[in-house]
């Protein structure tokens, strides 16, 4: 995962982050001078993380990485197979949208991604049934038009319907099935990728006792205090 913390041997800051290439993972480092340009080199540093793990990013991306010395080209034919290829392909060399195509291709995706690589196990099960769900929506679609805006309207959609994690996961699968039809030349460049998505945070339910929460620990407290226990203790911390 990238990092950025002040170096002071030169005076400056470090980002350190990790790319990967196919079977092997390469560190590397850069400094910037100041802390804000050190911020805005961490969040791109940490874009390109995401993408090499993954394997996919759009032409553009990729470009600009190698153009600011984040990344060379030897590096991004390692990173992204098929990249040279998808960059040449002109529009009307598009293939037609095949759903059922793109949902095998993130089936192989998902089994070669995990480490039980076992199409038998309840995860792999949940990892499909999400990713059917999406690809009902993008049959109602016209795949090579698809925009940011459209994916931002599904998840906005989503959003006033489901659970938080829910569409968490459900644009998370949308990327992935995107990435897979960039690559069976289905689109150009993966639309999802644009949105920013944040994972949501794991709340632990807090409330308050009721009054008839309150009595029954009281009681059961008093009784404790008899025998010597304590659970008085714990409740005065409680009503705290």
């Amino acid at each position: 995962m990238a990092s950025l913390h002040p170096f002071p041997q030169r005076k400056c800051f470090r980002v350190r982050f990790t790319v990967t290439l196919g079977p092997r993972k390469k560190q590397k480092s850069r400094y910037p001078r100041s802390l804000s340009v050190g911020r805005s080199l961490y969040n791109r540093a940490s874009q390109l993380e995401e993408a090499t793990r993954d394997g996919i990013a759009r032409d553009g991306e990729i470009r600009a990485w190698i153009e600011e010395g984040l990344l060379e080209e030897t590096e991004a034919a390692c990173a992204f197979v098929g990249w040279h290829d998808t960059v040449t392909r002109q529009p009307g060399e598009l293939i037609a949208t095949n759903v059922d195509a793109l949902l095998a291709a993130y089936e192989q995706y998902a089994l070669s991604s995990s480490k039980a690589k076992d199409a038998r196990r309840k995860s792999h099960a949940n990892h499909m049934s999400v990713a059917r769900q999406v690809c009902r929506w993008l049959t109602e679609r016209d795949l090579q038009s698809l925009t940011n805006d459209d994916c931002r309207q599904y998840q906005d959609e989503m959003a006033t319907r489901f659970a938080r994690w829910t569409v968490f996961h459900r644009m998370t699968k949308l990327r992935l099935l995107l990435d897979q039809a960039v690559k069976l030349g289905m689109l150009h460049d993966n639309p999802a990728r644009g949105l920013r998505l944040r994972q949501p945070k794991r709340e632990t339910e807090r409330r308050i006792l009721t009054i008839e929460e309150v009595k029954d620990l009281l009681d059961l407290s008093l009784e404790s205090r008899r025998r010597g226990g304590l659970l008085p203790t714990a409740v005065r911390l409680a009503v705290r």
